[in-house]
């Protein structure tokens, strides 16, 4: 009896077991598609086909396996790649930076890279190929070497350069100083900020109806009421001139270097007898370099 008891239960947990369990080679693959898996279903259901989803991978994919090494990455950064190891990211960076690089390390972002042999939208602005290049400011540490035989291109209109760059042009005058005879006298002066000029003058003497005339100077100088000689390009006359007649006396030009703001003075001299002498004076000047 007991026999039988035992033959039974066995007959009945055979069945039960074969309910939810079934041998590989007899799952149907019929309806089935290509590249699916077979899914446990939990260990009272039959074991299903289906497709591997992202959402049911868990853990860390590491770089060898495609994956990036990493859970989390910063928000608005860029990815470094890091060998065999975890990608590393380089944070978010400020506006207007750029991303410069560092031999056998990881980059970081900048403000001021160097450019060797570099291009912007695709076009070569260095090195060795020459293109179209449009800038808001350009500084340079070394020789600008333009081409001999088209140069810097020059204005093509009736306009000025700015105070500073290179042509800029300027003049001032000043009319009817007294003069005593044969004494240097300012004419006319103007400031100018440091930098390289040629400058150049005329100096009109007036005298009176019954002066008399012997000679009359003019020179650039930056020394109040002192000739330039010269290198101030000083001219002159001298000589018996019509009692009571205007002479204009014009300067060469004058090479004048400044270290700092300086008073550039259009001194004149005139050598006159019987009554007096004013004169009015005019300088210009053009910033060379």
């Amino acid at each position: 009896m007991k026999k039988l008891f035992a033959a039974a239960l066995a007959a009945i947990a055979s069945i039960a077991f074969g309910a939810t369990t079934v041998p590989l080679s007899l799952i149907n693959p019929v309806g089935s598609t290509s590249g699916q898996v077979i899914f446990s279903n939990g260990p009272t259901s039959v074991p299903s086909w289906g497709t591997v989803t992202l959402s049911g991978i868990t853990g860390t994919l590491a770089v060898g396996k495609g994956g990036t090494g990493a859970t989390t990455l910063a928000a608005h950064g860029v990815l470094i790649g890091e060998g065999a190891s975890a990608v590393a990211a380089v944070g978010p960076g400020a506006n207007g930076q750029m991303l410069l690089g560092v031999t056998s390390a990881d980059p970081y972002w900048g403000n001021n890279p160097a450019l060797s042999g570099a291009t912007v939208d695709n076009s070569p602005i260095g090195a060795t190929t020459a293109s179209t290049g449009k800038f808001t400011t350009i500084s340079a540490t070394g020789l600008i070497t333009p081409s001999s035989t088209v140069g810097i291109k020059g204005t093509a209109t009736n306009d000025d350069a700015q105070a500073g760059s290179i042509g800029e042009y300027n003049s001032a005058s000043t009319g009817g100083t007294s003069l005593s005879t044969g004494v240097a006298t300012n004419c006319a002066s103007a400031s100018l900020a440091a930098g390289d000029y040629d400058v150049r003058g005329t100096v009109q003497f007036v005298p009176a109806g019954t002066t008399t005339v012997s000679s009359a100077f003019a020179s650039i100088s930056t020394t109040s009421a002192t000739a330039g000689g010269l290198a101030g390009g000083q001219t002159g006359i001298q000589a018996t001139l019509a009692t009571g007649q205007q002479q204009y006396v014009s300067t060469r030009v004058a090479r004048i270097k400044l270290a700092s703001t300086t008073t550039v003075y259009l001194v004149g001299a005139l050598g006159f007898g019987t009554s007096t002498a004013t004169c009015s004076g005019y300088i210009e000047w053009r910033r060379v370099r």
